[in-house]
Formats: structure tokens, sequence, C-alpha cells
């Protein structure tokens, strides 16, 4: 009786080790299952959110324009790095439509991306001509350049920004 004790209990570890190697591979199916569902539910809503975000940004009127001309881009009123990274070229955030127009008078041949919104508040000048249009997260920009702004000369009037 008690070899026969021992064999019934030798082999119920043995039945519960294989059920436990079971359900334990079950379980990683299961986890490795999950896993695979949240990694391609993540893929789509990336592939979507992605499709999205880039329908707002339009910049193919400004990339013809940055090919042929290699200077320096300022930016105003809007997101600077959302445009470096989509030019696939630096962007600086200039502080205000003055100093680009100071510049401009000094011959530095440079390009100003402002907001609409921004460039309404402006006064015109005859030296700094529009170029381009586009829009950058929603928001419509207008690129500047200035053409002819080194042979003006800046009347008595003339204040600078600081």
């Amino acid at each position: 009786m008690n070899l026969r004790l021992t064999l019934v209990v030798l082999c119920c570890v043995i039945l519960a080790a294989g059920c436990a190697r079971t359900l334990w591979r079950r379980r990683a199916w299961a986890f490795a299952s999950a896993w695979i569902a949240v990694v391609a539910v993540g893929a789509v809503f990336v592939m979507v959110s992605t499709s999205r975000i880039n329908a707002t940004t339009d910049l193919r009127a400004l990339q013809p324009v940055l090919a042929q001309a290699p200077a320096p881009l300022f930016s105003f009123d809007l997101q600077d790095l959302a445009l470096s990274f989509n030019l696939g070229r630096p962007v600086v955030n200039d502080k205000n439509y003055q100093r680009f127009e100071d510049r401009a008078r000094q011959g530095e041949m440079e390009y100003l991306i402002i907001s609409d919104r921004a460039l309404r508040g402006q006064p015109g000048n005859s030296c700094i001509h529009r170029i381009a249009r586009g829009s950058v997260t929603r928001q419509p920009f207008t690129v500047l350049g200035p053409a002819g702004c080194s042979k003006q000369v800046a009347g008595p009037d003339h204040r600078r920004s600081g």
C-alpha cells in the first residue's frame, strides 16, 4: 500500500507539472497574442493620425523657392520646429517683423515665413515681396523675401527695433 501511495503521489506530481506547463504555454500564447494585437492597433492608429496631421501642412509652393535659394530661413508667429522638420533645413524663430525688414534693408538675403495673422498687422513695404504661400499645422503662412531692399535707404523716421 505504501508503494501505491508513493506511485499515486508521483503520478499526481507528474500530471500537475504537465498541466502547469500546458497552462503556462497557453498563457504565453495568450500574452503574445495580446501584445501582437496592441502593436497592430497602435500601428493603425499612428498611420491614421500621421496622415491626418500631415494633411494640415502644405509646403508645395515653398519647396521650389527654397531649392533655388540657399538663404537663411526665419519664421515669425509659426512653429519653427515643424517647419524645420518638414523642410529638412533649419528655420530660426525671428522675434519680430521689424528685425527682418532691418536686415533686408542692410542687404542680407534671407526669407521670412510669417503667419497670415501676423502679416495682416504689418505695414506694407515695397521692398519686401510675397514669394509663396502655404500652411503648417492648419495655420496659413506667407513667405517674404527682400527684392531690392538693399537699394532703399531708410528714411529719417525709420526706427530700429531692439
